[in-house]
């Protein structure tokens, strides 16, 4: 079964440094981050870098996690995997109106 994180607001700040720390323990990284066309670039070096480094699958979506289709969205890319056990789900979204993320 394989283990994986799945960390909203992973592309910065807590969110980053906690996919570090996991990617180091061999746990894949599924993360989803809303950020504009200017930072992907950077974005991309360390979904890289999480990869080569670590020697694990990482997953990053640039979505809203407060619109309820594309969150379902996150769970049919789970189900696609295969055998996943999500250990870890981190809320560290720092932005706009507090909606409801998990309904």
């Amino acid at each position: 079964m394989n283990k994986w994180a799945v960390i909203l607001g992973s592309s910065s700040g807590f969110g980053a440094a906690t996919a570090r720390e996991l990617a180091k323990n061999g746990i894949n990284i599924y993360g989803v981050h809303l950020d504009r066309r200017a930072a992907l670039p950077k974005i991309e070096e360390f979904v890289e870098e999480l990869k080569n480094t670590y020697n694990i699958e990482v997953i990053f979506r640039n979505i809203s996690a407060t619109d309820a289709f594309k969150r379902h969205s996150v769970i049919e890319d789970l189900k696609e995997i295969g055998s996943v056990h999500v250990k870890v789900l981190m809320h560290s979204l720092a932005f706009g109106a507090l909606k409801p993320i998990i309904e």
